[in-house]
């Protein structure tokens, strides 16, 4: 799951870098660019990196997608790669952390880290921006012509109804002009939604588009494949429990089919292994 929201979110500063920069650090900006995010130095690549300049002053954003369950990692992760990164392009580096999912969240993930030595006190001080994207008002990302809409899905609808925010993410998408990348970014919208919603909601989100769509794209059928896996999983857990390994990787094979055949034995299936017996 790590995986297909980074994937998602990368496709979108890609598109957008200016809007993600300003919407990342609440200012505006003069102008922004990606850049490469492999740390030559190690192995290791970050998620993504925006060059930003403005009024006169260059300087990096760097924004790293947290959809998993390491929360309380993720302060020295952002110290370490924010040292890293200003190392290798040696300009001022602002952290971020996209926080994706209120189960990725972590009592540990604060503003800052800071490092002490008895009787010297605090010797480094690093301070970072948690956003929880769920908090975010849905108007934050409404802006046409912009990935920042497809971020959208994911945040607070406040008093709009399923089919009424999908409406204003859908015409911020349809002004960009380019038919491919609005495709695209079409797609990822209707991807997490898949993760963020069950089957039924997701399709209402965007006008029931999805049951099209999933007939000829790929992307399209990965998300919701991943949002039909999460949903089961999390539904049967909370009658049997954390699931084995040899389950969790069973239910993973399995086939849309076979997963709505499992969901209808929940109500008479006494353990995983009787739910999902062949």
């Amino acid at each position: 799951m790590q995986t297909s929201y980074d994937a998602t979110f990368k496709v979108l500063v890609d598109h957008s870098p200016g809007d993600w920069a300003r919407f990342l650090f609440d200012e505006s900006l003069d102008s922004a660019t990606t850049m490469d995010t492999s740390l030559h130095e190690t192995s290791e690549v970050v998620d993504r990196l925006i060059r930003v300049t403005h009024a006169d002053t260059e300087f990096i954003v760097h924004v790293e997608f947290h959809a998993g369950h390491s929360g309380n990692m993720i302060p020295n992760r952002l110290f370490y790669y924010n040292v890293a990164v200003m190392k290798r392009y040696l300009l001022t580096t602002m952290s971020c952390v996209l926080i994706l999912r209120r189960e990725a969240d972590s009592p540990e993930i604060g503003e800052s880290v800071v490092r002490s030595v008895p009787r010297f006190g605090a010797v480094h001080k690093f301070r970072y921006r948690p956003i929880r994207i769920w908090k975010e008002p849905l108007q934050t990302f409404l802006i046409p012509g912009s990935s920042l809409a497809v971020a959208g899905v994911l945040s607070d609808f406040g008093p709009l109804s399923l089919e009424e925010a999908g409406l204003q993410i859908r015409g911020c998408i349809d002004a960009i002009d380019d038919l491919h990348k609005r495709e695209t970014l079409l797609e990822h919208a209707i991807g997490l939604a898949g993760l963020r919603f069950n089957r039924g909601q997701a399709e209402t989100i965007f006008g029931r588009e999805i049951s099209v769509l999933e007939k000829y794209s790929s992307t399209v059928q990965y998300f919701i494949r991943c949002g039909e896996i999460r949903i089961f999983l999390a539904s049967a857990g909370q009658l049997f429990g954390t699931p084995p390994q040899q389950v969790v990787d069973k239910v993973n094979e399995a086939t849309s089919e076979m997963l709505l055949n499992w969901t209808t034995r929940l109500r008479t299936a006494q353990s995983w292994t009787e739910l999902i017996a062949d």
